[in-house]
């Protein structure tokens, strides 16, 4: 199951491609596949001052602590940090950060109730008229 909520003020704001789909794809084949019974996605997006903040939220079999401070760690290492974790995530957060700087990219927190939290960070940005 999944659903989208997303901020009306949100709608317009440009995004670099491809930011989403692989934050849910691994949230569906590392969290949502590795459960049993039906798993949950939730996709949000909000602005928050000058960024605007997508997240991806799953219920699925989550990752230890020690996991989740190492994939951190290594997202907001320079030049992106090892490749030994998955090149989805590492590409995307690379690739934010080198359009917009380091004040932006990705987050992975654990749920409290089991599953992953990826935040994305990004700047607000829109098509001019």
């Amino acid at each position: 199951d999944y659903e989208i909520e997303a901020d009306e003020g949100c709608m317009k704001d440009l995004v670099n491609k491809l930011v989403l789909q692989p934050l849910v794809e691994n949230a569906i084949y590392h969290g949502i596949k590795q459960k049993r019974g039906t798993g949950h996605i939730r996709v949000t997006a909000r602005e928050d001052g000058e960024k605007l903040v997508l997240q991806v939220i799953d219920d699925g079999a989550g990752m230890s602590p020690e996991q989740c401070d190492r994939l951190n760690e290594a997202l907001r290492s320079p030049g992106g940090g090892a490749y030994d974790q998955g090149y989805g995530i590492f590409n995307v957060n690379n690739r934010i950060r080198l359009s917009h700087g380091d004040a932006y990219g990705l987050h992975f927190a654990l749920n409290e109730t089991g599953g992953v939290t990826v935040t994305i960070l990004h700047p607000i940005k829109r098509e001019s008229a």
